[in-house]
């Protein structure tokens, strides 16, 4: 299954201080005017909530208001576990230890989009399912900010989750984020157990390309 992971989505691989802080000075003349703005926003993020997919219909006033925008992709939740953190494929474990996913709500989700005349923008978290948590990390910090107890795992939800959607359903979606904002606490969690450490986000991020690729 090819496909495309798109960004390292906020963390600086060259320099991981972080006290590192970018700050830019941005002077405007709102008198002077130097053309028409040429349009570069293509994608808008879709939150979901507890919703099991976007709440709105594809033919409704919603939907037409984000085609007369001219957006191109929106981009949702691909894995969610439960509750506010729902909307994306649910993962749960075996008893024998092999993971059960459940793409309901995300089909239906993909199928709306396209019945716009969109595509997804596919964001492989920035939940953890519960059920492949490093149990570590766990102890000191919420469970969906953190890594998996084993990155093999991760790889195999990635490409289950790419097969379903490029192989056997043939949707050829092209753009695929690992996580969303893992240098902060509220997405990234603990700073040496979680996420937010660039470690334990590489090794994300290259089990994802694996399992995409």
């Amino acid at each position: 299954a090819k496909s495309s992971i798109c960004f390292l989505d906020d963390v600086s691989v060259a320099n991981t201080d972080p006290d590192l802080q970018t700050v830019y000075d941005v002077e405007i003349d709102v008198q002077k005017k130097s053309g028409d703005r040429k349009r570069i926003e293509e994608c808008v993020t879709l939150w979901t909530l507890d919703q099991g997919t976007i709440p709105f219909a594809p033919d409704g006033p919603m939907a037409d208001r984000l085609k007369s925008l001219d957006f191109r992709y929106l981009r949702i939740r691909a894995i969610g576990d439960e509750g506010w953190l729902g909307g994306g494929v649910t993962v749960r474990k075996n008893q024998d230890g092999k993971l059960t996913i459940d793409f309901s709500h995300l089909d239906e989700t993909v199928r709306r989009i396209n019945a716009m005349g969109l595509a997804p923008f596919m964001r492989l978290g920035w939940e953890m399912p519960r059920d492949l948590v490093d149990n570590e990390c766990v102890g000191s910090e919420n469970y969906w900010t953190c890594p998996p107890a084993d990155y093999a795992e991760w790889e195999e939800l990635i490409y289950q989750i790419v097969k379903h959607y490029n192989v056997e359903n043939n949707y050829g979606i092209k753009w695929w984020v690992v996580w969303n904002e893992p240098d902060i606490e509220e997405f990234g969690g603990d700073e040496n157990l979680g996420l937010r450490n660039v470690e334990n986000y590489l090794k994300l991020y290259q089990a994802s390309v694996n399992g995409a690729l």
